[in-house]
């Protein structure tokens, strides 16, 4: 029984002086300075993203855009038959010398 306590013991300190290791490794990579190399980055695309929200909003339509939406609803809704009507092509007339 004791043999076994032993060995359990090792074990956990063996695991104890690993988790030491590994933190004194990560101190340095969790120091002030690269938390505000972070927060700068964070900002600055925080700060990009508003900049096209804002952008798109105030960036003008189209003239396409703007008579479309100037146009009614049923206008806009024709059936497919006018419309094939109204873009066959347009004979024109030669005239003879």
């Amino acid at each position: 029984m004791d043999a076994i306590a032993e060995q359990i013991d090792r074990q956990v300190k063996s695991g104890t002086e690993l988790m030491s290791n590994a933190r004194a490794k990560l101190a340095p990579v969790d120091s002030p300075r690269n938390r505000s190399i972070a927060a700068g980055l964070m900002l600055a695309a925080i700060a990009a993203g508003a900049a096209l929200i804002l952008l798109s909003r105030r960036r003008r339509q189209t003239l396409a855009g703007r008579i479309s939406k100037a146009v009614p609803g049923p206008v806009r809704d024709f059936p497919d038959e006018l419309v094939t009507q109204l873009k066959r092509p347009i004979e024109r007339v030669v005239r003879a010398l």
